[in-house]
């Protein structure tokens, strides 16, 4: 079973979620407004290491976004202008 740790507002996600695995282990931080992803967002590898982070403009991909290896290291930085890749990924 996944655990959710967050609030609602009127019906609507709101502030930060967090998402855990089975096994009590932080698997995901999203920010939410009015029910949508917005804003910062962090997913984990099983062995707690980063494994993505980026940003969110309503539900979205924006900006920046970069990818690890499950022992930490980058693998990919890329760019997102609503949801789509753009320019040239490292």
């Amino acid at each position: 079973n996944l655990n959710y740790e967050g609030y609602y507002e009127k019906g609507l996600k709101t502030s930060l979620w967090k998402n855990y695995g089975t096994k009590g282990q932080l698997i995901a931080e999203n920010h939410y407004e009015k029910g949508e992803i917005t804003g910062f967002a962090r997913y984990y590898h099983i062995n707690g290491q980063l494994g993505a982070e980026g940003s969110y403009e309503k539900h979205l991909k924006t900006g920046l976004w970069k990818t690890y290896y499950d022992h930490g290291q980058l693998e990919i930085e890329e760019f997102y202008e609503k949801d789509s890749r753009i320019g040239i990924w490292k």
